[in-house]
C-alpha cells in the first residue's frame, strides 16, 4: 500500500463516519460504542471504497460484479432483519437502541463467510 492509497484510505474513512453516523442517527440506530472495533470497521470500509469505488459492508463477500454486489453497499440489505433478530447488524456497525452493550455475536472478520478469514 503506498502512502496515496493510505491518505486516500484516511479521506474515505471520514466519509464513511460521517455517512454511517448520519444514517444512524435518521434511523434510529446506535453505532457500535466500542471505539475500536468502530475504527476497524470504518477503516475496512474505507479501504473497499479506495479499492472498488462502493461503501461495501466490511462483512459481506463481494465478487467484483457491481450488479451482484449492490446489496452488499452499506447499509446493506440485510441489516435491518439482522438488528430486529440480534440487537445488531452482522459486522456489528449498527445497534438497535439499547442492544449497544451486548456484543455481536460472529461480527467482523470472525463470521465465518468474511473474506478475512483464514
Amino acid at each position: 500500500m503506498t502512502i496515496d492509497d493510505q491518505a486516500a484510505i484516511e479521506r474515505e474513512k471520514k466519509v464513511i463516519e460521517r455517512r454511517v453516523r448520519r444514517y444512524a442517527e435518521e434511523s434510529g440506530f446506535r453505532l457500535n460504542p466500542d471505539v475500536k472495533k468502530l475504527e476497524l470497521l470504518l477503516v475496512a470500509m474505507a479501504r473497499r471504497k479506495v479499492r472498488s469505488g462502493e461503501f461495501y459492508c466490511p462483512c459481506r463477500v463481494v465478487t467484483g460484479d457491481r450488479d451482484k454486489d449492490r446489496p452488499s453497499i452499506c447499509p446493506c440489505e440485510e441489516h435491518r432483519k439482522e438488528i430486529a433478530a440480534t440487537g445488531h447488524c452482522r459486522c456489528g456497525l449498527f445497534f438497535k437502541p439499547g442492544e449497544e452493550t451486548k456484543p455481536p455475536v460472529g461480527a467482523q472478520a470472525e463470521h465465518p463467510s468474511h473474506p478475512d478469514r483464514k
